[in-house]
């Protein structure tokens, strides 16, 4: 997966979406003057799926997610919270507390969700990251450790979208 965010955006939706990225070992790429076009070749290269992180007023509003092709999967309308750097990259899997209501999981290709899978699992992977979801998906928090490294209360599932192409 590749994230990426609109154009021109602030240090506090460049510093999300590297966290985020982060988190779940997708590749952050800067936007700079790529267009729609080099993004999607990009993504194609990259695991044939893409996030774009926009922005409202300077803060992280919402992630869409796209196929190769330029076709709409689904996004989050956001509101953040906590953003911290993080210090390393997970290569393994995150640990959810429950799913996301409505929200295809899938797209976040390493996330594990509790109870739906079994102990053992999860005690043999030592996921790096635990994210607590709370309010039926309405709010994430992400634990590295004991330490909160990203939170946001999720406003709305976006489940249509404009095609990019």
């Amino acid at each position: 997966m590749l994230l990426t965010t609109s154009r021109n955006p602030s240090r506090k939706t460049r510093r999300f979406a590297r966290t985020l990225s982060g988190i779940f070992g997708w590749r952050y790429l800067t936007r700079g003057k790529l267009s729609i076009e080099e993004l999607l070749w990009m993504s194609e290269r990259r695991g044939n799926r893409m996030g774009i992180v926009s922005e409202i007023k300077g803060n992280p509003a919402f992630i869409h997610f796209f196929k190769s092709d330029g076709k709409f999967i689904s996004g989050l309308r956001i509101s953040p919270g906590v953003i911290e750097k993080i210090s390393r990259h997970t290569s393994g899997y995150v640990l959810f507390t429950d799913k996301i209501r409505g929200f295809p999981m899938e797209l976040f290709e390493n996330a594990v969700v509790e109870g739906h899978v079994p102990g053992k699992f999860i005690k043999k992977i030592s996921p790096q990251y635990r994210v607590e979801v709370l309010d039926g998906g309405g709010k994430l928090i992400f634990y590295d450790g004991d330490s909160i490294s990203l939170s946001f209360r999720v406003l709305e599932v976006i489940k249509r979208g404009r095609d990019l192409v």
